[in-house]
């Protein structure tokens, strides 16, 4: 079983790296969505797909007067990528080399939902009496090793080296963070580069106003390392976050602020958190909510309220905003309404909570058509009794 398991995750790795060709068509997708707006069914498979096209438009969403930029836009396998670089080598600005990781992590991502759908179909088509013994996770952990080992990936890195100075705040967060993801360790050179760029940026410009998402991105890119050297550099970027945080107005940018909080909760001291808490009640005093955006920023400030360094200080308004979400739970995903549920749980109240969001999250599951990588494996398992008749205590 195993050693079917190693195979099925060597062939999918190959895939992804050399031949891995999705049959993405974005302009018919966004079409399709469109007129499916007025079914009651939700396609999670095709929501996957324009979150991608959104994920590859995150910095360079009007690409027709660059080539380059639209080739990386349209490539569907990591092969694809290093062969437009190999071309175009000499022509690569730093928006082509964030662009180029903003696609290898967007392939990552498909690679680890089909991966995930795969192989929950493989398992739940035979029986186990007992699991399985090795974590079919190290799978992802290989697809990182298999990228950055590439000779072109390392060239990839190199170059960036070379342009760092040229990369805009936007430019430089971005590709830090997703370095990251695809297996780049936080010490690594390229990205000790980009964070010593982003933090002179942020530091000579303290009162200057950053995107929002921009400080949340860099403040990200250090959760994958929880130590003191982490802590020591986000400490000098907090003034900026803090300043942000005192000229916000809206929930969209209390959200990024909380996950940065989240990042550096160490650091928090009692005069932050009133600031936090005065922001979200003045904030919510006028509160509209009309986009799903505005729905999910409320859900991270709801997680980040619940953390156990200052829930209990935060019991009331967790109460309100878990109301305040309940008549808006169609408008997020499973996984968006586990979270939520997670905090209910730590909090038991109030109950009424459960009255409104039972009836709505039905409704979801209802219409939702959801991928098997998102239905945790329900299989019977036999166990050995530990105590039969006849055996001696």
């Amino acid at each position: 079983m195993i050693r079917t398991v190693l195979h099925h995750r060597k062939t999918l790795i190959q895939k992804c790296l050399c031949q891995y060709r999705l049959k993405i068509h974005m302009s018919k997708m966004c079409s399709s969505f469109s007129n499916h707006v007025s079914q009651p069914y939700i396609d999670i498979e095709n929501t996957f797909h324009l979150e991608s096209h959104k994920f590859r438009n995150t910095l360079y969403p009007d690409t027709l007067c660059d080539e380059i930029l639209t080739q990386l836009k349209s490539c569907n396998s990591v092969q694809q990528v290093f062969d437009i670089f190999a071309a175009n080598k000499n022509s690569f600005t730093s928006k082509h080399l964030c662009q180029a990781i903003l696609v290898l992590r967007d392939i990552q991502k498909v690679f680890n939902k089909f991966y995930l759908d795969d192989f929950t179909k493989n398992i739940t088509e035979q029986k186990y009496e007992t699991g399985i013994g090795e974590s079919h996770h190290s799978v992802f952990h290989v697809f990182q090793r298999e990228l950055t080992s590439h000779e072109q990936f390392k060239e990839l890195l190199s170059r960036i080296n070379e342009e760092c100075d040229n990369f805009d705040i936007d430019e430089a967060v971005c590709t830090m963070l997703y370095l990251q993801y695809l297996g780049v360790h936080l010490k690594h050179k390229t990205i000790q580069r980009l964070i010593s760029h982003a933090d002179k940026t942020f530091r000579s410009s303290p009162e200057k106003q950053f995107s929002y998402q921009t400080l949340s991105r860099y403040f990200s890119s250090f959760k994958f390392e929880d130590s003191l050297y982490s802590v020591l550099i986000l400490s000098k970027a907090l003034p900026t976050v803090v300043t942000h945080l005192e000229k916000c107005n809206d929930v969209y940018s209390l959200g990024q602020i909380s996950v940065c909080l989240e990042i550096v909760k160490d650091l928090m001291n009692t005069d932050l958190k009133q600031l936090f808490q005065n922001k979200l009640v003045e904030i919510l005093s006028t509160l509209n909510i009309q986009t799903i955006e505005e729905t999910r920023s409320l859900m991270k400030i709801l997680v980040f309220l619940n953390l156990n360094f200052w829930s209990e200080e935060n019991v009331e308004i967790i109460q309100r905003l878990l109301l305040l979400l309940a008549d808006y739970i169609h408008m997020l995903d499973i996984k968006e309404i586990m979270y939520i549920q997670r905090v209910f749980s730590n909090q038991l109240e109030p109950y009424i909570f459960l009255d409104r969001v039972q009836k709505r999250a039905e409704r979801v599951k209802m219409y939702t058509v959801i991928p098997e990588s998102c239905v945790p494996r329900a299989q019977k398992r036999q166990y050995r009794p530990l105590i039969t008749s006849g055996e001696p205590l």
